[in-house]
This record gives structure tokens, C-alpha cells and sequence, in this order.
């Protein structure tokens, strides 16, 4: 019993651990499942993070999603984020899509978005921001289907910099599916189908017969989609059991669905058929593909004028018919929408065989050239629709002026297409242009009237012209007849337009047939009349400050806006440019006025933070589309301290116009600004500097250099470091390692500096302490003995490190760090100096940080080296003692130690105090008496020698002599000094210095050749004079 309860035990262990293996395997396989859409969230760096996804109903991040073309709220998520350390500075772009983002939105985020880009302010470590952009579905005239559904790419792109200020490029690309879904469906009643009886009516049309002319109007509501087909089917009425013997279909204009009229003749498009047996219509309507595109228009509708002509005169008694319009769209789902209509035709006469109707070239006129007293042109269209041809005999329309709303408003010109014209009205037809009010004929257009090169004639009118009138003969044709007509608004009083809100234009007409005159319903069109504004733009050239350094060269632009008449033009405009306070120097270089010849610049000047500017003159003409209006370009400098924490300022200009009508929102004055941020790096902030040398670098932008200068005196310089603790919260065990720039101190170092004990100011002193080091490889740790830290310099020469410890660097706390170095004289070229030092700290996370700062050196540059010695010889002998009268032999040696070629080298020696130079003559046979026995020639006036023009090679060495006397009486300044200066560049180098001891001479022997010998020849003899001169005053 035991055996079989324990095997029944060892079954059931086994099997819970095989469920259990394989529910922790599925668990496994669930995680990992997660992991890989986080991944999603990777770029090519560690740190920064990016994720672009649409969120459902449930707030589900999701990567494809289906949004209704009438959906104003779609919405895209953009996700970035830096994870341990350092800031971001990017922007993500979209690529290849079927959306775009809407450009209103307004983020702290955010420095700029365009329909396809956001620009991202800077992100810091710790930092994630998640995007919430607006978006809408590309809607075009001319639409590509794959938009339908479509893979977006998002691409984030930018600069990552580290703990250590490396700036490192970060990309990562995201994709996205949108399905632009129809709006419409069977249940929505998305599709119209309207008919109206225009004309039902006995009309001589070759002979007496009953004329019903319907109107249809079908499309979709809005036109929220493209239109793939449409079918239209129409039952015709009938008079007794008759339908209409003949049926006439024609489009006024281009069909909404695809742009086509049926006088164009293309079948694809549109093509009708009718049944006289059964009074059936069919028109159906294609929108074809062409390269991958279809019409979409997204106004507008299709609009048929169908003509039923009954074979007899008897009336259509009440009766109804229907009509069945069916739309197939472009969409996913492939939807087909169908609508039926029905309409009672009554035994009541209607007439519109001829229609007129009036329409504006611009619905809406901003009232800025009325203010400014400009003449101001409009256009209007009189379309006159033929519905039925060889009806009337004449038509007639005359304008109206009384309802126009302003006065002074004349008829510049009409303009009527010669070929519009010959086809409704035939060869024979005319058209004529009269006075309404005179009935004198301006013109008479017809076949002979000669067009433009774009077929259309031009009537000028004579000036004032007012209202006029327009007679035809009888239209041979159906369609429509356009004739525009150009007015002029002349001068109205500023009160006159400011009270006046529409323009009507009016125009009555009718028709002939015979003797009976037939009024038509009048034709009328409004224009808008909108304010204009007194406006302005500001446009700075950056939009982020830094407060490290002086911002250089910016732009500030204000510009006048003066190029539309929903601008106002500008008398005497004063302008005032308001600067953030956070600006502590404002150098103003230039304010210049571009793009006006009207107004000038009477006064510019700065008042605190204010640049105020006061124009005159008085514009009278707008600068059209090319030029905004008068700019005012102002370049400047401008710096802030550099303790200045983050801000979001703005930019702002206030400007008064004595011109003005309407400032915006009612006010007295016009005002604009524009968004700027004052930006101050995270972090922690360091800078050095050798401000004799003019070299300063600011939280790392690179390594400075500068020339020391060759052969000079020695020279003091102060070299200075601020430490700033930008970050939000304190950080600790704060570190400075400084490497002085002492020889030996780095590798580079070859000047010999002294150096001074370090000042430090701006902390509280018993927070920090100071050691020197005279070991070049010391580190940060104070224990370890082999880094000699000792807390003051023993050795200003040897000393190569120091170390500042603080406990903290509290939240805007700087360290000021300053120390004094004396470089010695007459360097050479090849001598270097420099130095730097890191900063070590532990963040509020515990995390140990550190700061390499940019090196600072000073050099010579590099040049050849030249090494120099002078030697004195008496007699042939080197001695520290010279007698008077005797001759001291110099020899000066120079010798190119370095890699360079030394070219130009110039040695210089002295002729020292107490002596004469001395050159050696050779004798001549030709010599005679004492000349012939003196052998030297004494130069009383030298006091220099000097060789010119050496070259040497590497290695290469050179000597060359000179001798001098020394003068009786020399001993009583009892020595001789001299040496010799190496010239060469902008080097000088001076050699040893030799000095001699002088001794009063009794006797001057000199050696003499007795005759010239060019040369010395073994086995001959020469001559020799030994000449003993004795200065003394007594016989030795």
C-alpha cells in the first residue's frame, strides 16, 4: 500500500513538473514578447530612447491605426528620452507619409514644427518627454491612391552629448501605418441626389412642343473622399402614355467627381444613353487612375441639366419621378453608397431656358487700399447658361449699381473668349456693350472682332464709365456664355468704408421671343469686405541664448508688413524693440531700413533695454508679394551673466502707426514678439582662461593656443577657472586635479615657469582645501603617499599639480580659481607651456562624474634651434689675461642643433670698450716703406662685426674670427667682456660671455712678412721682420 501511494506521489510530482516547466516557459516567452516591444525603443546610443506610436480607444500604444478623413482630433505620440547622463539636442522628421502635423501647437518642448518636423528643445539625463502632435490625413486635388494605406517612416536625428562632453550622433527610425478610412457608409447617408424643375413649358422649338428641363445635383456631402464611380439613373416623365421624344444632357461646369465635362467627349469620363420606350437615363461617371492618381476635388458637386422635348404641346399633369444615384469610393472596404429621389412635376409653367447668374473672382476684399484712398479693382463673372438653343431671340442684362454699398465705382473693362462667344451665338451671333443709363454702344463683338493671343476680347471703356449693358442676338447653342467685367472702387472717405461691411453687385435680365419679353430672376453676387490691420513681424535670427559666451551677430528684423491689403500702410511709424532683462550687455552695431524708398530712419538709440526708432514719411503703395513691407534690420550683440539659470523669454516690439485704422484686438498700439530661451548648459559649468593671451574656453568647445613671443623680456600672466554648479540640486565630494603648467608638468612643458600659489574665491573657504604636488602623475587621492600632496609649494619652479577638495558645490555655486606664472625671457622657438585640470564630483544619484576641461598653451611655434659659443685667444693661446697693445683673437661658433634648416642667420660680435678692431692686410710688392711692414689695419669707429646670410643645414656648423686691439690704457678698467647674438627669424640668442683681464704692456712685438707669398712652398726660404716696439718711457 506504501509502494503504491509513493509511486502515485513520484506521478504527481512528475507532473506538476512538467506544467510548471512549461508555465514558466510560457512566462519566459511572454517577457520576452514585451522585451521586444520595448526595444522598439532603442537608437544607436544607450542612452537615448525614442518611440513614435498612435494610441486606441483603450490609450493601447500602437503602431498601426485607421483614422477617418474627417477626423479633426488624429493625434501622434513622440517619445524621447535620455536615460543616465548628459543632454540631447535632435529633431524627428516624417518621411514617406500619408499625414502631416499641424503646425499650431505650442510645447515647452518644442523649438519649431513644420508639416513634416519637429524640432526638439534639449533634453537632459534623467529627462523623458512625450510629444502629443496633432495630425491631419494629406488631402490633394490630385491623390495618389496608396495614400489610402501607407507605412510612414519617423526619423529622430540629433546630437547626444556625454558626461564627458563628447558629442556623439544619434539616429533612430520608427515606422507607422495609417489607413485613411472613409467617412462614409450605407447607414450615414453620406450621398445627395436633389432635382429641380427649371422650365417646364410650350416652346417653338422646331415647332410647338411641351419642354421640361430638370436640374440634378448629386455627389457626396463635403467631399470627404475620393469618388471612384458614379452612376445616376432618371425616370422621365410622360404625357399620357408618351415620354419624351428627344432627351439633351449637359454639365454648366466640371463635375466634382472627375473634373470632366460631357462637351469634352471623352467616354471614359462620362457617357449617357436614353431609352425613349421606357424614359430610362443612364449617366455613369469614371474617375480612371493616371500614373497612380485620381481627381479628388474637394468642393463642389455634379451638376446635370437634363432636357426632356415631348412630341406634343399638352401639359405634364402632376405626376412624380424618381430618381437613383449609386457612389463606389476609393477606400479599403471597397464602400458603395445609394440614394433615391423623387420629384412632382405640377401642371404649372416654369421658365429657365435662360439663366443668368453672377459670380465673384474674390469672395471676401480686405479694405486696405480703400483706407489708403488706392483705387481698388474687382472682377465679376456674368455667366448667361444657355438650357435650350434657337429659344430666344435676344437677351438682355443691365448692371445695377444702387446696392453696391460705395460710391465712385466705375467699369474698367469687359472681356468676353472669342471662342465662347462664336459657340454660343454661332458665326452670325453679336454681342453688344452699352451705357445702361445712355444707350450709346461701346462695342460690337462678333466673328470679325480680333482676340488676344489667348483668344479673348478686350473692351477698354472710356474713364468713369459706370454702369453698363449687354444685348446678344439668339444663342444656337446650349452652355454657358461667361463675360467678365473689371470695376474700379475709386476714392470713399475712411468713415464710408469703415461702415461698409458687403459690396452687391446686381444685374437684372431677360429674354425675347418675338415681341414677348421674359424677365429672369436677378442675378446678384456680395463681396466681403474685411478690415485690414496695422501689422507687424518680428523675426530674431536664434532662438536659444547661451548665457557662456557673448551671442555675436545677431539679427533682429521688423518688418512693417505693407504687402497685402490686409495690411495697413504706415505714416511716421515708431518702433520700440523690448529686450529681456536677463541681457547685461546689449552692443548695438547697426540698425539699417531695407526694402522702402518712402520712409526713413529720423532717430535710433538705446534706452536701458529698449531700442527705440522713430521713421518718417508716408507710404502710398503697397510692395506686393515679393517683399513683406519696410524692414528694419537691427545686428547686435548680446550677453547675459553667465550664472543665468534657464528662462523662456520673449522678444517683444510694440509700434504705432499714424495711419492706423485697426490695431489688432482693439487696441491703441500694435505689439508682436517671438519666443526665445536663454540657455544655460546643465550640468556643471566650467571655464579657463589666459586673458593676457586672449584664450578662453567655456564648458569644453575645444583646446586654445597662442604665440609666445621669441627673445623678449620675461612676462607675468594670471591664468583663471570658474567652476558652476548648474544642476537643480547640490553635488559632493567636488575634486579639482589642475595640471600647472611648469616644466615637466606634461610632456609638452619645456619652459621653465614660476609659478604662484592659487587664489580661490566665490565658496566658503572652510569648505575647501589646497595641496601641491611636485610628482607630475599625482592623482585625486590625498592617501596615497606617492602623490605628495603637501598643502603649500615649496618649490615655484618644481611644483607640477594641485588638488582643491570641497565638500560641496551647493545649487549656483561658483569656484573661482586664479593663479600668477611668470614666463621667463628670450625664449627660442620649440618652447611650450601649458595646462588644464578635471573636475570630479558625485551627483545627487551617487554616481561619481567627472569634467576633463579643454587644455590652454602657449608656444613659441616651431622653428629651428641654433646653439652659440665665443672663444678669446692671445697669441695663438687661450689665457683670462691680455696686456695692453696685445691682440685678442674672437672665434665665434654656431651650430644648427635642431631638425630645420636655419636660413638668414645673422651673427653679431662686439668690439668691446678698451679696444680697436683689427684686419689683417696681406703685403704687396707694390707696398713701399712702412705700409709694406704693417700687416693690420686698425677700424677706429666699429663697434660691431656682423656676418650675414648663413644657411645651415641640420647638424651643420660654422666659425668665423675676428681680432681686436687692446688700446693703451685699457688696464685701468681692468677687463674685456664680449659675446655674440645669433639672429635668425624672430629669434635671438646670445652666446657665452668671455671676459678677459688687462694688464699694462711695456712692449708691442709684432711678426711680419718681409714680402708677399700667396702661398708656402717646401724647400724655400722667407723672410720675417720681428718688430719689438717699446712704449715705455725708460730703456729696458
Amino acid at each position: 500500500m506504501q509502494k503504491r501511494i509513493l509511486k502515485v506521489l513520484l506521478a504527481f510530482m512528475l507532473i506538476m513538473s512538467m506544467t510548471l516547466s512549461n508555465f514558466l516557459l510560457i512566462g519566459i516567452s511572454t517577457v520576452n514578447a514585451v522585451e521586444e516591444i520595448v526595444q522598439e525603443k532603442n537608437t544607436n546610443n544607450k542612452n537615448v530612447e525614442f518611440m513614435a506610436y498612435f494610441k486606441d480607444e483603450q490609450g493601447n500604444k500602437v503602431s498601426t491605426y485607421s483614422s477617418k478623413t474627417t477626423d479633426t482630433d488624429l493625434k501622434l505620440y513622440l517619445s524621447v528620452s535620455v536615460k543616465q547622463e548628459g543632454y540631447f539636442n535632435g529633431a524627428i522628421t516624417l518621411k514617406n507619409s500619408n499625414f502631416k502635423f499641424k503646425t499650431d501647437l505650442k510645447n515647452d518642448k518644442i523649438s519649431d514644427i513644420t508639416e513634416n518636423s519637429v524640432s526638439l528643445n534639449q533634453i537632459n539625463a534623467g529627462d523623458s518627454v512625450e510629444l502629443e502632435i496633432k495630425a491631419e490625413t494629406i488631402k490633394e486635388t490630385s491623390y495618389e491612391v496608396s495614400l489610402v494605406k501607407k507605412e510612414s517612416i519617423l526619423e529622430l536625428t540629433g546630437t547626444y552629448r556625454d558626461s564627458k562632453q563628447k558629442d556623439i550622433s544619434v539616429k533612430g527610425t520608427r515606422k507607422l501605418t495609417l489607413t485613411m478610412a472613409s467617412p462614409y457608409s450605407k447607414e450615414n447617408n453620406g450621398i445627395f441626389l436633389n432635382q429641380t424643375i427649371l422650365t417646364n413649358k410650350v416652346l417653338n422649338y422646331d415647332g410647338e412642343h411641351r419642354v421640361v428641363q430638370l436640374q440634378v445635383e448629386t455627389g457626396l456631402k463635403d467631399n470627404m473622399y475620393p469618388v471612384k464611380n458614379a452612376i445616376l439613373e432618371l425616370q422621365a416623365p410622360k404625357i399620357g402614355e408618351s415620354y419624351p421624344e428627344k432627351m439633351y444632357i449637359q454639365t454648366p461646369e466640371e463635375l466634382a467627381t472627375n473634373g470632366a465635362k460631357i462637351s469634352d467627349n471623352d467616354e471614359e469620363k462620362i457617357k449617357y444613353s436614353y431609352d425613349n420606350k421606357t424614359g430610362k437615363v443612364q449617366v455613369t461617371t469614371q474617375n480612371p487612375e493616371k500614373d497612380g492618381k485620381v481627381v479628388w476635388n474637394q468642393t463642389g458637386k455634379d451638376r446635370y441639366v437634363i432636357t426632356y422635348v415631348f412630341a406634343s404641346a399638352e401639359k405634364v399633369e402632376n405626376q412624380k419621378i424618381s430618381a437613383n444615384a449609386e457612389i463606389s469610393l476609393y477606400d479599403q472596404e471597397k464602400t458603395k453608397m445609394s440614394y433615391n429621389s423623387e420629384i412632382t412635376i405640377t401642371s404649372e409653367d416654369v421658365d429657365s431656358v435662360i439663366n443668368v447668374s453672377v459670380k465673384n473672382q474674390e469672395d471676401e476684399m480686405y479694405k486696405g487700399k480703400l483706407y489708403a484712398g488706392i483705387d481698388r479693382e474687382f472682377t465679376e463673372k456674368m455667366q448667361l447658361q444657355v438650357n435650350l438653343e434657337n429659344i430666344a431671340e435676344k437677351i438682355n442684362m443691365q448692371e445695377d449699381f444702387s446696392s453696391m454699398g460705395l460710391s465712385n465705382v466705375y467699369t474698367k473693362n469687359i472681356v468676353v473668349n472669342k471662342s465662347n462667344l462664336l459657340d454660343i451665338l454661332g458665326q452670325e451671333g453679336t454681342l453688344k456693350i452699352l451705357d445702361k443709363n445712355t444707350k450709346s454702344s461701346f462695342a460690337e463683338l462678333n466673328a470679325n472682332t480680333q482676340p488676344d493671343n489667348e483668344q479673348n476680347i478686350i473692351i477698354s471703356l472710356p474713364d468713369k464709365t459706370a454702369e453698363i449693358a449687354i444685348e446678344t442676338t439668339k444663342p444656337v447653342k446650349t452652355g454657358t456664355l461667361e463675360i467678365s467685367t473689371t470695376k474700379i472702387i475709386g476714392a470713399n472717405s475712411k468713415e464710408k468704408v469703415k461702415e461698409t461691411s458687403e459690396i452687391n453687385y446686381l444685374v437684372h435680365s431677360s429674354y425675347d421671343i418675338g415681341d414677348v419679353e421674359n424677365k429672369m430672376a436677378d442675378a446678384t453676387a456680395k463681396i466681403a469686405l474685411k478690415e485690414s490691420y496695422t501689422n507687424a513681424t518680428i523675426n530674431v535670427s536664434k532662438n536659444e541664448f547661451s548665457t557662456m559666451r557673448t551671442n555675436e551677430n545677431v539679427e533682429i528684423r521688423v518688418t512693417l508688413n505693407s504687402n497685402s491689403e490686409e495690411d495697413e500702410l504706415y505714416k511716421n511709424p515708431h518702433i520700440l524693440v523690448n529686450l529681456p532683462e536677463e541681457f547685461e550687455t546689449i552692443d548695438v552695431t547697426s540698425i539699417k531700413l531695407l526694402n522702402e524708398e518712402e520712409l526713413k530712419i529720423k532717430s535710433a538709440k538705446l534706452i536701458n533695454k529698449t531700442i527705440d526708432i522713430q521713421l518718417e514719411g508716408v507710404q502710398t503703395e503697397y510692395k506686393g508679394k515679393a517683399i513683406e513691407g519696410a524692414t528694419i534690420l537691427m545686428n547686435m550683440n548680446l550677453a547675459t551673466n553667465k550664472k543665468q539659470k534657464n528662462a523662456d523669454r520673449q522678444i517683444s516690439v510694440t509700434y504705432a502707426n499714424e495711419n492706423v485704422v485697426n490695431y489688432k484686438n482693439g487696441k491703441t498700439t500694435g505689439s508682436v514678439a517671438q519666443d526665445i530661451k536663454i540657455v544655460s548648459y546643465a550640468g556643471v559649468i566650467t571655464t579657463n582662461s589666459i586673458k593676457e593671451y586672449g584664450i578662453e574656453t567655456i564648458n569644453n568647445e575645444g583646446n586654445q593656443e597662442a604665440k609666445l613671443a621669441l627673445g623678449v623680456e620675461s612676462k607675468t600672466a594670471t591664468i583663471t577657472s570658474e567652476i558652476i554648479n548648474n544642476n537643480e540640486t547640490s553635488i559632493s565630494n567636488v575634486k579639482i586635479l589642475g595640471t600647472l603648467p611648469t616644466k615637466g608638468a606634461l610632456a609638452e612643458n619645456t619652459v621653465e615657469t614660476i609659478v604662484e600659489g592659487l587664489q580661490i574665491t566665490g565658496i566658503d573657504n572652510s569648505k575647501i582645501k589646497v595641496y601641491y604636488s611636485e610628482n607630475a602623475n599625482a592623482t585625486a587621492d590625498t592617501t596615497n603617499s606617492s602623490n605628495a600632496w603637501q598643502e603649500k609649494i615649496t618649490n615655484n619652479k618644481n611644483v607640477k599639480k594641485y588638488l582643491i577638495t570641497a565638500t560641496e558645490l551647493s545649487v549656483s555655486e561658483n569656484m573661482n580659481i586664479s593663479y600668477k606664472m611668470t614666463i621667463p625671457e628670450k625664449l627660442e622657438y620649440n618652447e611650450t607651456l601649458a595646462e588644464n585640470y578635471v573636475v570630479y564630483y558625485t551627483d545627487t544619484t551617487g554616481i561619481e562624474q567627472n569634467i576633463q576641461v579643454n587644455k590652454m598653451t602657449l608656444t613659441t611655434g616651431k622653428g629651428p634651434t641654433v646653439e652659440t659659443s665665443l672663444k678669446a685667444t692671445v697669441g695663438g693661446k687661450e689665457t683670462d689675461t691680455v696686456k695692453e697693445g696685445e691682440k685678442i683673437q674672437y672665434k665665434l661658433t654656431a651650430k644648427n642643433t635642431g631638425s630645420e634648416k636655419v636660413e638668414n642667420l645673422t651673427l653679431v660680435g662686439l668690439v668691446p670698450e678698451g679696444t680697436i678692431y683689427t684686419e689683417e692686410v696681406t703685403p704687396s710688392t707694390e707696398m713701399e716703406g712702412d705700409k709694406r711692414d704693417q700687416q693690420f689695419n686698425e677700424v677706429e669707429d666699429k663697434k660691431e662685426v656682423k656676418y650675414e646670410g648663413i644657411t645651415l643645414q641640420p647638424g651643420e656648423e660654422i666659425s668665423k674670427i675676428y681680432m681686436v686691439k687692446v688700446k693703451t690704457g685699457t688696464a685701468e678698467q681692468k677687463t674685456i667682456t664680449n659675446k655674440i647674438e645669433a639672429q635668425y627669424g624672430e629669434a635671438k640668442k646670445e652666446s657665452n660671455t668671455v671676459t678677459t683681464n688687462v694688464a699694462k704692456g711695456q712692449i708691442e712685438v709684432s711678426l711680419v712678412a718681409a714680402e708677399a707669398a700667396e702661398t708656402v712652398k717646401p724647400g724655400y726660404q722667407y723672410r720675417y721682420i720681428v718688430k719689438i716696439y717699446c712704449k715705455c718711457k725708460k730703456y729696458l
